[in-house]
């Protein structure tokens, strides 16, 4: 069985929990993979400061994020998505960047703030969110960017880019990832 826990920030998601988890049990059915999606609620405080509009990313906050999965008990074998609410990502001033993977520790951290802004509704900002969710659970498993453009992992840089990518995997990155997900299951 793999375990992914994903990581909302409060007040802002919990209307959404059920429809973002049928979303991505939807983009992650597998064959002889039973996979549990857990919806867990957490504040981020300490990756960010509450007036930044922008989260900076550098090894000091990818650490924090290691030794925060550790802290809840995670073994190695969890993946983890943390989802920081309505904040960007700034990274070396590029922009638009919506997710990050470590896949040496299993986890990903997901921005929502150009996705938010970007929709006009909760069902779009869902469907995207769950898209980029998929998207970096993809590199966790050890993906690489597609150039298959309905695939999810086909590299998006924009909200448009988002809606115009499938929502799950091309059959080369399904096949991929279920060989990489079977593998990661027996460890």
């Amino acid at each position: 069985m793999i375990v992914i826990d994903i990581y909302l920030e409060p007040n802002h998601f919990e209307s959404l929990e059920h429809e973002l988890t049928d979303l991505l049990k939807t983009n992650l059915i597998f064959k002889n993979i039973i996979l549990k999606i857990k919806i867990g609620y957490r504040r981020f405080q300490e990756s960010t400061d509450a007036n930044d509009e922008n989260v900076i990313i550098n090894s000091s906050l990818i650490n924090k994020f290691a030794e925060y999965k550790r802290s809840l008990g995670s073994d190695s074998s969890k993946v983890c998505v943390y989802v920081i609410n309505r904040r960007g990502l700034s990274l070396l001033n590029r922009k638009n960047i919506f997710g990050i993977s470590r896949p040496e520790s299993g986890f990903a951290i997901v921005f929502t703030k150009e996705l938010y802004k970007a929709s006009g509704d909760n069902k779009i900002f869902i469907s995207r969110l769950a898209k980029v969710i998929t998207h970096e659970i993809g590199h966790i498993f050890g993906l690489s960017h597609c150039e298959n453009i309905s695939c999810v992992m086909h590299h998006h840089t924009s909200v448009e880019d988002i809606d115009i990518v499938g929502n799950s995997f091309c059959d080369k990155c399904r096949t991929i990832l279920h060989k990489n997900m079977i593998a990661h299951a027996a460890t």
